[in-house]
C-alpha cells in the first residue's frame, strides 16, 4: 500500500477517534450536569432506618399555566456569558382533590410551551411537589444522542483502522 494512502487513512482514524472521544465526553458531561442539577439542594446528614421498594411514579395530566423568559448569567473559562431560558409553571390535580401548582423543574432553552397546553406529569405520591414533566425521552434524548454520535465515530474509526 502506498505511503500516502496509509498516511491518509491514519489521519482519518485520528480525526474520527478525536471526534468520538469529544462527543462521548460531551454526552457524559451533559448527563452529569443534569443529574447534579436535579440533586441540588441542602445537604444534611441522615441515618437509613429502613429500605423500602421504590414506588413507581403516578402519572397524570397537567396544564401549563405560565411561561416566561429568564437570562441566566454564568462565568466560565471564557469569561462571563449567559443564555436565555424559558421556564414555566404547571398545575395538576391529585387523586385526593388537592392541586399542585409549581414551577417545572426543567428550564428549556427553546420557548416550546404555551399556557393552557396539556402535559404529562409524573410524581411520587408521597411528595407530589417534586415532579417531572413530559415523557422520559425528553430528559434523556440529548445525552443519549450525543453518546450515540460519539459511538458512531468510534465505529467508523475502527472500521477505517481495520481497512488500513
Amino acid at each position: 500500500m502506498p505511503t500516502a494512502v496509509v498516511l491518509a487513512v491514519t489521519f482519518l482514524v485520528v480525526i474520527f477517534g478525536f471526534f468520538a472521544v469529544l462527543f462521548t465526553a460531551l454526552g457524559v458531561r451533559d448527563r452529569r450536569r443534569r443529574q447534579r442539577r436535579e440533586e441540588r439542594g441542602v445537604r444534611t446528614g441522615a441515618t437509613v432506618a429502613s429500605v423500602e421498594p421504590m414506588v413507581p411514579p403516578t402519572v397524570t395530566a397537567g396544564t401549563i399555566t405560565h411561561t416566561w423568559s429568564e437570562f441566566r448569567r454564568s462565568s466560565g473559562d471564557d469569561g462571563p456569558s449567559g443564555a436565555t431560558v424559558h421556564p414555566y409553571s404547571v398545575r395538576f390535580a391529585l387523586p385526593d382533590g388537592r392541586h399542585v401548582h409549581r414551577r417545572a423543574p426543567d428550564t428549556p432553552k427553546f420557548d416550546r410551551n404555551r399556557p393552557g397546553q396539556q402535559v404529562r406529569v409524573a410524581y411520587q405520591p408521597e411528595e407530589p411537589g417534586s415532579f417531572t414533566v413530559g415523557p422520559l425521552r425528553r430528559v434523556l434524548l440529548s445525552p443519549v444522542l450525543v453518546i450515540l454520535f460519539g459511538a458512531a465515530f468510534v465505529g467508523v474509526g475502527v472500521l477505517l483502522a481495520a481497512l488500513a
